[in-house]
C-alpha cells in the first residue's frame, strides 16, 4: 500500500509539473508571436514614419529665411530701421517659429509612439515564462530554439527603437 501512495504522490507531482511546463510553453509562444507582431509594427512605423530628408530640406530653408530675415536689422544693421523691414522680419520669424513648433510636435509625437513600441517589447520580454526551461531535453532544445529566432527577429527593430 505505501508503494502505491508513493507512486500516485510522484505521479501527481509529475502531473503538476508537467501542466506548469504546458502552461508556460502555451504562454511563451503567446508571448513571442505578440513580440513578433509588436516587432513588425515597430518596423513598418519606422519605415514610414518621418520623412528625415524631407525634414531637413525644410530646416535648412527654415534657416536661410532667417537669416534673410535678421539681415539688416541684428546682422549688417545699418544706423535707421524702417518699420516696415522690422515688421515684415517680425512677421517671418513669426511664421518660421510655428513651423518649427509644428515640426517639434510631430517629431514629439513619433519618439513618443517609438518609446511605447519600445516599452511594450520590453514588458512582454520580463514576463517570467519566457525564462522557464522544459526539463524534456527535446522541448529544452525546442525552447531555445524558439528564443533564437525570436532574438534575431527582435534585434533588428529593436536596435532601431532604442537609437538616441
Amino acid at each position: 500500500m505505501e508503494k502505491a501512495r508513493r507512486f500516485a504522490e510522484k505521479e501527481i507531482l509529475e502531473s503538476a509539473l508537467e501542466f506548469r511546463q504546458d502552461l508556460s510553453s502555451t504562454r511563451r509562444q503567446e508571448i513571442l508571436e505578440a513580440i513578433k507582431k509588436e516587432t513588425f509594427n515597430a518596423r513598418d512605423f519606422v519605415k514610414n514614419g518621418v520623412d528625415t530628408a524631407g525634414l531637413s530640406r525644410e530646416l535648412a530653408q527654415i534657416l536661410d529665411w532667417y537669416k534673410i530675415s535678421v539681415d539688416g536689422i541684428f546682422v549688417n544693421a545699418g544706423s535707421a530701421q524702417v518699420y516696415r523691414n522690422l515688421a515684415t522680419s517680425r512677421i517671418l520669424i513669426n511664421e518660421l517659429h510655428k513651423r518649427l513648433l509644428q515640426r517639434k510636435t510631430q517629431l514629439d509625437t513619433y519618439t513618443k509612439q517609438l518609446l511605447n513600441f519600445r516599452n511594450r517589447i520590453d514588458s512582454f520580454a520580463t514576463d517570467s515564462s519566457l525564462f522557464i526551461a522544459p526539463t524534456d531535453s527535446v522541448h529544452a532544445t525546442q525552447y531555445f530554439s524558439e528564443l533564437i529566432i525570436a532574438a534575431r527577429a527582435i534585434a533588428p527593430a529593436d536596435s532601431i527603437v532604442k537609437k538616441p
